[in-house]
């Protein structure tokens, strides 16, 4: 696919253990300094039938400190000995219908939707691995993700008209794809659409520029690191997992015990250099020198 980074269910024993181990590590400084008014803002993509009690867990644990994406721009007025959580899902696959939603609604814990304006009520079309776990789940039709909205419970976001990687494509695609799937969307349910999700994790600094200029209010990348709770327009980090993650990994997730992932991979990325990458530009295809985002 891209940079994003992958399932925990396909980065390998080996490394979900030395990760698990370093965030065992930083646990304990984590739980004596504790994290103020700040948020852990998790990344799902679709909950499978299979997965359904799995992720029922996940949301029962964390039920109590869980947060709207508005909350994230908005002052906090207390300090937490653990961070807020804030659950969104790119993609708007129609298996969260079923497996995801219904506890969330009995719990009373909301979530946003990220949508791909082009693709609603078909298979991905984007770049995406035939082999990914996703790659031939239905995405909901507009029917259906205007009835998630209108519970109340869920935002609508944008994750653009064909889901690009935006850090590598031109200034005018980025400029349709922002300006577009933001108009579609807000007509589809009637209301503003604020949040946009990069897809792929790929941006650059000019992309989240254009992302404001546009309208959106908050800009998530898949960064991993905790967000402060603060009135204005932010680009927001958030902690891909699934249900797949064990439950001590996404129990520390939750408790910013992997935030130290984020300055792992900017050293990791200084390390290498730039990086070449292709700009898409209609069907045309060139390479550049520098690489930007996740």
């Amino acid at each position: 696919m891209s940079s994003a980074p992958r399932y925990w269910g396909r980065l390998g024993l080996l490394v979900r253990v030395a990760y698990l181990l370093l965030a065992l590590l930083a646990w304990p400084m984590v739980r004596l300094f504790g994290w103020g008014d700040q948020a852990i803002v998790l990344c799902y993509h679709g909950v499978k039938p299979h997965q359904a009690a799995q992720f029922a867990w996940q949301v029962r644990r964390v039920a109590a400190r869980a947060i709207g994406v508005q909350e994230l721009t908005a002052d906090s007025p207390h300090s937490r000995a653990t961070p807020a959580v804030c659950f969104t899902f790119d993609d708007a696959f129609a298996n969260i219908l079923d497996n995801a939603l219904p506890v969330m609604r009995k719990l009373d814990v909301p979530a946003c939707i990220f949508a791909v304006w082009d693709n609603l009520g078909d298979r991905p079309r984007w770049r995406i691995r035939p082999d990914h776990p996703d790659a031939g789940e239905p995405v909901m039709t507009a029917a259906q993700l205007r009835q998630a909205v209108s519970t109340g419970l869920c935002a609508l976001g944008s994750h653009t008209c064909t889901h690009p990687p935006l850090g590598e494509v031109s200034a005018a695609v980025v400029a349709s794809e922002l300006q577009e799937s933001r108009q579609s969307l807000a007509e589809l349910v009637g209301q503003p659409v604020d949040d946009l999700a990069l897809p792929h994790g790929s941006f650059t600094p000019t992309v989240i520029d254009a992302a404001f200029a546009v309208g959106y209010q908050r800009v998530y990348t898949l960064e991993p690191t905790p967000h402060t709770l603060r009135n204005g327009r932010h680009a927001i980090g958030r902690f891909l997992t699934s249900p797949d993650a064990w439950r001590i990994e996404f129990t520390l997730t939750c408790a910013g015990a992997y935030a130290w992932l984020y300055s792992w991979r900017r050293l990791l990325r200084r390390l290498r250099g730039p990086q070449p990458v292709a700009v898409l530009s209609g069907s045309a295809l060139t390479p550049t020198a520098t690489a930007g985002g996740a």
